[in-house]
């Protein structure tokens, strides 16, 4: 079932408008509320909290002394199917 829609009007400055049309066209998006549902949806994910990000720099680490996991083993330590 398709998730209904709103129109969201929404007043911008000229130059904003003009960005935004130049970020649709060199990004590859359909259009400028494609643009727009993707800025805000990315806007309103939260950011990644301390104890992620200090997971990450750790994986960095293994990996520049060497260390190598499988694809299993990623999905497995990140619970990904």
């Amino acid at each position: 079932m398709p998730s209904k829609t709103k129109n969201v009007n929404v007043k911008m400055d000229e130059k904003l408008v003009e960005f935004i049309d130049d970020f649709v066209e060199k990004k590859g998006y359909k259009n400028r509320s494609e643009f727009i549902r993707d800025a805000v949806r990315r806007r309103l994910d939260p950011p990644l909290n301390e104890e992620t990000l200090n997971e990450f720099i750790e994986g960095i680490k293994q990996i520049e002394e060497g260390k190598k996991y499988t694809q299993e083993e990623v999905k497995e330590r990140f619970g990904i199917e």
